[in-house]
């Protein structure tokens, strides 16, 4: 009977800690929030681009040198391109372009990822992106699979120009890292996402490591939330062999 008494009891106890988890997990997936970013004092908010390669839309940028960006392939498009591909705006506040703009001559597309090389010359920038641009590199970092599994539970930021805010401002998305998709490669977060978004960096906050690209969303609870496409191996070399000429 105590036996019998004690089984019922630890099975109270699994049924307990098991609800208490799920609110825990449910908690953390509300904590993705949106914050509007001083871009004349964020410094890393110069960094960010918002990228126009038409008359008719824009996404997000994250600037990996001054010369060389990466967006996303469906801002653009699946071809390569050279010449004139529309303009990014590091730093841009509503209309204000405090820190000038470059524009792009060189679009290359990742052939299976929806990721994008941006590329310009000195000739392409403008006297203020020349002046405020300059002597930065972000870290790339390829992800294994075991890495990429370990990113759950880990928080996340990522600067961009969410399309549904009245201005465009840039703004900073923080959110929690909550699955990887071992078929796609793509993690979902608790960030808050809207069209424009799409091409943003996206860095893990504990020690502001580059992790890869804002791509897409998904939906839950009728709200939006960041997709994003995770570097690996394949796309870390893919992004070296087309940079060269450019560094």
């Amino acid at each position: 009977m105590k036996m019998k008494f004690l089984l019922i009891g630890l099975m109270f106890l699994c049924t307990i800690l098991s609800f208490t988890s799920s609110i825990h997990a449910q908690a953390a997936f509300e904590d993705g929030k949106l914050t509007p970013v001083d871009t004349s004092k964020d410094e890393k908010s110069k960094q960010t681009a918002k990228y126009a390669p038409d008359n008719s839309n824009y996404c997000s940028a994250i600037m990996i040198t001054p010369n060389v960006g990466l967006t996303a392939k469906h801002c653009v498009g699946n071809m390569s391109k050279e010449g004139y591909v529309g303009a990014v705006y590091p730093g841009q506040s509503g209309t204000s372009t405090p820190f000038g703009y470059m524009n792009i001559s060189s679009y290359i597309p990742d052939s299976a990822e929806d990721i994008a090389i941006i590329k310009g010359k000195d000739s392409d920038k403008s006297g203020d992106y020349k002046h405020y641009i300059q002597g930065f590199k972000t870290n790339l970092k390829a992800f294994s699979l075991e890495e990429r599994k370990k990113l759950i539970g880990k928080k996340v930021y990522s600067y961009g120009y969410p399309s549904d805010l009245t201005g465009s401002p840039q703004v900073k998305a923080e959110g929690v890292i909550t699955n990887y998709n071992p078929v796609t490669r793509d993690i979902d977060t608790t960030m808050p996402v809207s069209n424009g978004q799409s091409g943003a960096g996206v860095f893990l906050e504990d020690g502001n490591q580059f992790i890869g690209i804002l791509t897409s969303g998904y939906k839950k609870n009728d709200k939006d939330y960041a997709r994003v496409t995770v570097i690996d191996n394949r796309l870390l070399n893919w992004f070296n062999q087309n940079i060269l000429e450019t560094e």
